[in-house]
């Protein structure tokens, strides 16, 4: 795991993994989803108020991304200065274990996502092309076949000469202004961000590191706490008419988190806002 955790041990801090462990806490569910929704739309301007719903379910998501056969990835197409880069940096701050991974080596990659279950965030997908037409690096079984549970990465120790098999399944986020390859674009749900005539709040880490340490908090708790609720809601949860089995592949997540918070009554109406 992590050398630093992200889930709070210090005992002075709020729902911290001992208060967690003794009962001390709880977790309103819906002014979770609140507080998260409430940094994107605070440090964005997206086109569409359904944006920044799907990016909060997708992060709340990712804590309990186990449960699904496959996650669908976020694939971010935007021109420079429309809040890309700012969206990546506020689910790395609030996704699962999530780790920027820009610039990193093939073997780091594997064992981020093999070891630590990884949420990865890659402003520069660009550079996620084959070199060449039989490019058979592992950096592109991590990314195209690591939206499914059954992902695999295999390779060599060039020690031991065993080959070795890696996990590869774990929610993935993407930026670019240019698009993906085909095979990993079709693993991706995609927004497309423009660029807002107003200015796009300043976004400093220091300045917001122990409220977003706190939300963090309650998002570990939050899927520990709910989960029977949210498996019920999976089972309760049928592809709506008119989505692709693939479509459904890569939504089930966020549709069935949304069914599951509408359930509370609070009149988000979540589900159906996702489903059409």
């Amino acid at each position: 795991p992590f050398d630093d955790g992200r889930w709070s041990i210090g005992t002075t801090d709020s729902y911290n993994v001992y208060d967690w462990i003794d009962g001390k806490v709880h977790v309103d569910a819906q002014a979770l989803f609140h507080d998260v929704r409430g940094y994107f739309e605070r440090f964005l301007r997206l086109p569409d108020p359904f944006y920044y719903d799907f990016l909060s379910l997708w992060c709340m998501a990712t804590y309990h991304f186990r449960l699904y056969d496959s996650f669908g990835y976020i694939f971010l197409n935007a021109i420079k200065g429309s809040g890309k880069t700012q969206a990546l940096t506020i689910m790395s701050w609030l996704a699962f274990n999530a780790t920027h991974a820009d610039a990193i080596t093939e073997a780091s990659l594997k064992r981020l996502v093999n070891a630590n279950s990884a949420v990865l965030l890659n402003d520069e997908a660009e550079r996620l092309r084959k070199k060449f037409e039989d490019d058979q690096s592992t950096l592109f079984e991590v990314w195209n076949g690591g939206y499914k549970k059954s992902g695999k990465a295999i390779s060599v120790n060039k020690e031991t000469m065993q080959v070795e098999r890696f996990c590869t399944y774990s929610p993935k986020a993407l930026a670019n202004t240019r698009g993906l390859e085909n095979v990993l674009e079709d693993r991706c749900i995609t927004l497309y961000f423009l660029r807002d005539l107003g200015k796009i709040p300043e976004l400093v880490e220091g300045e917001q590191a122990r409220r977003i340490a706190m939300i963090r908090n309650q998002l570990f708790c939050f899927s520990l706490e709910y989960i029977e609720g949210i498996i019920a809601a999976k089972a309760e949860t049928t592809r709506p008419e008119g989505l692709s089995g693939r479509d459904w592949e890569l939504w089930q997540p966020v549709l069935v988190l949304a069914k599951f918070l509408d359930s509370f009554g609070a009149g988000d109406d979540l589900y159906n806002r996702m489903a059409t």
